[in-house]
């Protein structure tokens, strides 16, 4: 007998002739061993073994089905983990509308240390690059420390999702729970990132932050009423005030983040008789000169004002003003094994927003 001849023992034949359907494949002797496998593991899932005895390491088809499963669930978890990745990056609302602060902390780290900044200082001019360079001035006032917490949340996979995916064609580990992982942690980092968190993981978001300057809208009527003209106006009002009161921007503009059904309204509200300008076209064109860079909406800013009102914020995307303290997006650890099970622990570590400009920034509140 040659030494590659497979020895089926009478068990493994007689699962193998109670499963009819893997007969048309264990003729190629590539094959054969995984389809022993897999016809023993259905076996035991309609009850010819228990869950224990298909898993016991010291028998033959319980090794052999560890090894296959374990072999599909490494080669899975990287596919899954690189997707969860993605998702967790292409959901974060939080990553597109705030800056990150600069120097972002090391994943070991327990908090972010920061500081309010202001600069000063003038570039002099010269012909030969001869004499006095003026030095840079940034003035720290006061420390401040943000801890860093952890977004977690998991999924897991039984012994039988397992085993199916290693050794039946067409089989594949299930990857809805992984995904709700996923889009649970992005969630997280976001709720923190603009309204922060509260009780024993406290954090500080972009929409809640005690040292910003707020004023009431007081439209006089709700917005959803106002003609386009009078719906320029109330913006424009609200514009002229922070414009008027934090002057000239060191960092690269500011942005308005509103509810997303006053962004919609005034993306399809006309100013005047005709259709030329919509009140957010005109609204671009009267302040780009000032800093205006353009418009956003998230859902936060439909409850985040006082008594949960819709409220706006003005605010640049400039991360040492008003910046995003993220640690990790997406970490997932080694799968563990709890009885039966094979679970997967995710999480992302977040410090909130740190404000170190408070005065570029500006709440309205009561749209």
């Amino acid at each position: 007998m040659s030494d590659n001849t497979q020895v089926i023992s009478p068990r493994e034949q007689r699962v193998l002739d109670h499963h009819s359907h893997f007969r048309s494949q264990i003729l190629d002797p590539a094959k054969m061993s995984e389809r022993i496998k897999g016809a023993i593991l259905l076996d035991s899932a309609l009850g010819a073994t228990s869950g224990a005895q298909m898993w016991d390491s010291s028998t033959r088809e319980g090794q052999a089905v560890r090894d296959a499963a374990g072999f599909a669930l490494g080669e899975e978890l990287k596919k899954i983990s690189a997707f969860n990745t993605r998702e967790v990056l292409q959901r974060l609302k939080s990553a597109t509308q705030i800056a990150d602060v600069p120097n972002q902390p090391e994943i070991g780290y327990n908090s972010y240390e920061w500081a309010y900044i202001s600069g000063a200082g003038a570039a002099e001019w010269s012909a030969d690059l001869q004499g006095n360079f003026p030095e840079a001035i940034v003035t720290r006032e006061g420390r401040n420390y943000t801890t860093l917490y952890n977004a977690k949340a998991g999924y897991s996979w039984s012994d039988l999702d397992l085993a199916r995916a290693a050794l039946i064609p067409g089989f594949a580990l299930p990857t809805e729970k992984a995904m709700q992982s996923a889009r649970m942690i992005a969630k997280g980092l976001d709720d923190a990132a603009f309204i922060g968190t509260a009780g024993a993981f406290t954090l500080p978001g972009l929409l809640n932050q005690t040292t910003v300057v707020s004023n009431n809208a007081n439209p006089g009527a709700a917005l959803s009423t106002l003609s386009g003209d009078n719906l320029y106006a109330f913006y424009k009002t609200q514009f002229d005030i922070y414009v008027n009161s934090f002057g000239d921007a060191d960092n690269d503009g500011w942005w308005v983040l509103l509810p997303k059904t006053e962004n919609l309204r005034i993306d399809s509200t006309y100013v005047g008789d005709g259709k030329q300008f919509t009140v957010k076209q005109l609204l671009m064109q009267t302040y780009a000169d000032y800093g205006l860079r353009g418009f956003d909406h998230n859902r936060h800013c439909a409850t985040a004002g006082t008594g949960a009102t819709q409220m706006m914020c003005i605010y640049p995307r400039d991360g040492m003003a008003a910046g995003r303290v993220i640690a990790a997006s997406y970490i997932e650890s080694q799968p563990d094994r709890e009885g039966f099970t094979t679970r997967v622990k995710a999480y992302g570590r977040t410090g909130g927003v740190a404000i170190r400009q408070p005065l570029t920034m500006r709440y309205v509140y009561g749209l």
